[in-house]
Parts: structure tokens; sequence; C-alpha cells
């Protein structure tokens, strides 16, 4: 897994993804766009505020059950 890297030479970083909090061992995950989706990690890997890059095994909610996708989106999706 890839979280934070330093560019180098002035390149830029595609940094997509905030931690926003922690559900059932999995990171939740919003993109810039308010797109939420998760990673399946310890939550010391990605705790709440961790900038992940798209390099990192990121999955959208919706492949979740709808059990768990439905509680997700009921606790970080704000309307």
């Amino acid at each position: 897994m890839q979280f934070i890297r330093e560019p180098k030479n002035f390149e830029e970083e595609n940094w997509a993804y905030l931690s926003i909090g922690y559900h059932n061992g999995k990171a939740v995950l919003k993109d810039e766009a308010g797109d939420l989706y998760y990673m399946e990690c310890e939550e010391e890997a990605a705790p709440i505020g961790t900038v992940v890059s798209e390099g990192a095994d990121i999955k959208s909610i919706g492949e979740l059950s709808e059990e768990e996708r439905i509680e997700i989106l009921q606790i970080y999706q704000k309307e």
C-alpha cells in the first residue's frame, strides 16, 4: 500500500482520497467529488485525515453488501 510520498522534482502526485472514518475493518474514504469508497486495512494504516493515493487498493462502496453500504451512507454521507 502506498499512502504518503513526497513528490520528486516538482512532479504532482494524484491524491484523490481522504480517510474520513473506519467501519468494520475498512477505512472509509471520500474523493473530491464527495463519493465514498473503502479500503480494507488496519485502522492504524489510514487514520482519519490520512490522504490516500490512487495507487492503493480502493473500491467503491457499491461493491459492499447492501446492509453495510447503507450503514456507511447513514454515517458518512452528508446531504
